[in-house]
């Protein structure tokens, strides 16, 4: 049922891509590739979101070769800090004058809309002079999406991953796709932060990091009850002789101090709390130290599926599997869909017993 509602989405996506290419004709010009000296990206969405765009950055960047900004929401930036591929992040403010006013300054040749494809960020390039804007949006004429741009790409009918889908945009003006991997850094100076930590807590064994939290009503859908991750750790400790690290953002501190409560008191002094504690490039250092993640489906998972952390996962509810899941081979994760307490358990068992 879910293919055949993705296959009739298709269909209404080509029939509106073909008006947009009937009575568009911006999409008619040259792209001349000798004028392209700057890059605007722009991807308003979360760290996932982010961190799905790095590879197209990326082939973008060895494509050009040239300043590449990212236009992202407040406090996103993080995900971005020390990407090589990467000379500026640009902070929208939401302001309609105020962003117009920022990227009329710098000047782009080439914006790539990634999301989202509104008719006012798609406005906001085309009254920025940013003579060529391609993108990624299904829509055509319909909706605002397909607005001011000069290339789009040509809907799929099926669903594709999110790292594929971004990839087509940097195909549009020739850039090589192939071999992507997902980017995200962190430094000496974090996994020195890591090893001060596990030092400090003497932590030992295997250490297995629980992920449990999202923030708001909207991801109450994600969620798995902390009882069965208090009962996941027990078997991790009394299996394996784990250390279980319960990890989270701001705001997320309560839900692992809910899980450690419940651990059974003889293993509590193995369940370590660093839920609103670690940045996201410590988080990460710390993962490329760990043996196994536990996760719903969140930023987290995308952290690990960075090309040099390669910890395994074990994920919980993947709303759209097909599209989100980690950008990794898929003997470095098993997904878990209506999760069961003895189904985590044995899909940890399967990673932890690998030699």
């Amino acid at each position: 049922m879910v293919k055949y509602k993705q296959l009739l989405k298709g269909i209404q996506r080509r029939i509106s891509y073909l008006l947009w290419l009937v009575l568009d004709p911006s999409k008619f010009v040259k792209i001349k590739h000798k004028k392209i000296k700057r890059i605007l990206v722009i991807n308003l969405g979360f760290i996932g979101d982010l961190l799905a765009t790095t590879p197209m950055i990326s082939s973008l960047k060895n494509k050009f070769d040239v300043d590449i900004s990212v236009l992202v929401n407040h406090q996103m930036g993080e995900v971005l800090l020390g990407n090589k591929d990467v000379s500026q992040v640009i902070t929208y403010k939401g302001k309609f004058s105020d962003d117009l006013e920022s990227l009329r300054r710098e000047n782009f040749d080439l914006a790539v809309i990634v999301w989202p494809g509104s008719l006012k960020v798609s406005l906001l390039c085309l009254l920025a002079r940013i003579p060529y804007r391609i993108g990624t949006t299904q829509t055509g004429l319909l909706e605002g999406k397909g607005y001011f741009l000069t290339r789009k790409v040509w809907p799929s009918l099926m669903e594709k991953h999110k790292v594929l889908e971004n990839l087509d945009i940097a195909a549009l003006v020739g850039a090589e796709t192939k071999n992507p991997c997902v980017g995200f850094s962190f430094s000496k100076e974090d996994e020195r932060f890591v090893e001060r930590f596990l030092f400090k807590e003497k932590i030992r064994g295997p250490i297995v990091v629980i992920h449990a939290g999202k923030r708001g009503k909207f991801y109450v859908e994600y969620s798995w009850p902390p009882e069965n991750f208090a009962k996941v750790a027990d078997f991790l400790i009394d299996s394996y002789g784990a250390s279980v690290i319960l990890s989270g953002g701001k705001g997320e501190e309560a839900i692992a101090d809910k899980i450690r409560s419940m651990v059974q008191e003889k293993n509590k002094k193995r369940v370590h709390i660093v839920a609103g504690k670690f940045n996201l490039r410590q988080f990460a250092a710390l993962l490329k130290r760990s043996k196994l993640l536990i996760s719903i489906d969140t930023a987290a998972v995308h952290i690990a599926s960075a090309s040099h952390i390669k910890v395994p996962m074990v994920i919980l509810n993947v709303k759209y599997p097909g599209i989100w899941h980690p950008y990794v081979p898929r003997n470095r994760y098993k997904i878990l869909n209506r999760p069961t307490i003895r189904g985590v358990e044995a899909a940890a068992r399967g990673f932890l017993d690998k030699k």
